[in-house]
């Protein structure tokens, strides 16, 4: 067996702020937001693991578990309704992202409180993912929303979030009436 040596270096910096505001008894106004970016040294290789991801509980809602391409994806970016490469069939692609180097998500979450350790929230999360930071666009956006349910336990809120695929750039979403554009999460101690 003949092994290939391979070249990874590099520096993985994030960055993340949270905050609260309460807005009247019973309204309280979450948000938060983080970003990262990976500094490969030459043309070290990322491996995937140490990549960044979006989609999911933790960052917009909206989408499964790391289901957002970079917006700069060489096969469907951002900017294109279908992927570059599409068969004709009409379907959509389902390819896993692969990750990228450079994220940004903001996640804004207003809560009501209704019973005891109950409460109910609404939600709006936002975040772009890319291969290289230079191809940021503001129309390269994905976005999520719905509603959830908050129940405060001693390690944290649990979590019930049902949340709705809003916007994926340009690239085509499923059909609003469908399963495929709704994802629910569930969750202890995350915002």
């Amino acid at each position: 067996t003949e092994f290939t040596h391979v070249e990874s270096d590099f520096v993985k910096l994030t960055g993340s702020a949270a905050g609260y505001l309460p807005l009247a008894p019973g309204f309280m106004w979450a948000l938060s937001g983080r970003v990262g970016n990976i500094f490969p040294f030459g043309d070290s290789y990322i491996p995937l693991y140490k990549r960044f991801y979006l989609g999911g509980t933790t960052t917009v809602r909206g989408f499964r578990e790391d289901e957002i391409l970079p917006a700069d994806d060489d096969r469907w970016p951002a900017s294109s309704n279908l992927p570059l490469d599409q068969d004709g069939s009409g379907a959509l692609d389902p390819r896993q992202s692969l990750g990228g180097n450079f994220f940004l998500n903001m996640r804004s979450e207003l809560r009501i409180a209704m019973v005891g350790d109950l409460e109910l929230s609404t939600f709006v999360d936002v975040g772009q993912l890319l291969e290289d930071v230079s191809q940021f666009e503001a129309t390269g956006f994905a976005a999520g929303a719905g509603i959830g349910l908050r129940y405060n336990t001693p390690v944290g809120p649990f979590v019930v979030d049902l949340g709705w695929k809003v916007v994926d750039g340009r690239r085509r979403l499923p059909a609003l009436q469908t399963l495929d554009r709704t994802n629910l999460h569930l969750s202890i101690g995350f915002f």
